[in-house]
């Protein structure tokens, strides 16, 4: 639906053109005299209600586009069809063109428009192997390199978006021993892959003190920090190392105060697991016979 609005003296003459789907065209007039700000549209009308408006740089609808194309293809002059649409002739000889051309007044999707990037392809799989080799990398460390490795100075910014783009993005440092050997590793686990799983025991240990229990993360307003008191000195420590057995659980525990040291691990070993050991074994005899 397209409304031409023409003032004369305190009379303001409403036009309603309603264009439909099978290309029907039907006119309505409406006189207000005095102030008039809107009108009541006929109910057999379902079509989009275009306002349009005089200014510069504004986007056109393609529906409007559309409506003007119809309405000359109704034998409606170019003058009275500019004046009902709003826009210059140019831009309905565009459309015109573009319909012809293509089928339709919208524009083509543009593609690589804008500003070309700083980093080419061969500098943003650069900086991706540098990624893969050295995660810890600063942004600043990632600029030198460039510099050095491509002869390329650019910013900071464009290195992170880079980073960004690529689908890398800052996480916690998981330390791992640099003293682990993927060697060593394998042989362990090929010698003990020779023993049934019920024949294995699990250690580990665990330690607690009055800052164990104390939460490093919280929510706060942006631009402001988080306070919580917590205690600052350990106190009292106690460690715990324990025996876990498949199907079983713990089997074997034992608490001192203080950290666990070579004679305090080898009498728990001693006392607790290899007891506990002879007496499987002892079972395991019976059970067999």
């Amino acid at each position: 639906m397209l409304i031409w609005l023409k003032c004369n003296g305190n009379i303001v003459n409403i036009k309603f053109i309603a264009i439909f789907k099978n290309n029907d065209m039907r006119e309505k007039y409406i006189s207000y005299s005095g102030e008039a700000s809107t009108a009541s549209v006929p109910s057999s009308i379902s079509l989009t209600f275009i306002r349009q408006f005089s200014m510069g740089n504004r986007k056109i609808s393609d529906d409007l586009k559309e409506a003007s194309l119809r309405m000359k293809a109704r034998l409606y002059s170019d003058e009275e069809v500019l004046a009902i649409a709003g826009f210059s002739r140019s831009t309905l000889k565009r459309a015109a063109r573009r319909k012809a051309l293509t089928g339709s007044v919208a524009k083509k999707q543009a593609i690589g428009r804008g500003r070309p990037r700083v980093l080419a392809l061969s500098d943003c799989q650069y900086l991706l192997k540098l990624a893969r080799f050295k995660p810890t990398l600063f942004l600043d460390e990632y600029a030198r390199r460039l510099e050095e490795g491509q002869f390329l100075g650019t910013s900071l910014a464009t290195i992170h978006r880079t980073l960004a783009r690529a689908g890398l993005n800052i996480k916690r440092v998981q330390k791992l021993a640099a003293e682990r050997s993927p060697t060593i590793r394998a042989d362990f686990v090929r010698r003990i892959s020779r023993y049934p799983a019920e024949y294995l025991m699990c250690l580990d240990e665990v330690s607690k003190d009055d800052r164990t229990y104390t939460r490093l993360w919280g929510r706060s307003r942006t631009g402001t920090r988080i306070e919580h008191h917590a205690p600052f000195v350990r106190k009292r420590r106690f460690s715990m190392v324990a025996a876990l057995a498949l199907d079983e659980g713990i089997v074997a525990a034992k608490v001192v105060e203080g950290s666990f040291v070579r004679q305090t691990f080898i009498e728990f070993l001693r006392d607790d697991v290899a007891s506990l050991c002879s007496h499987h074994y002892a079972s395991s005899l019976l059970t067999n016979k």
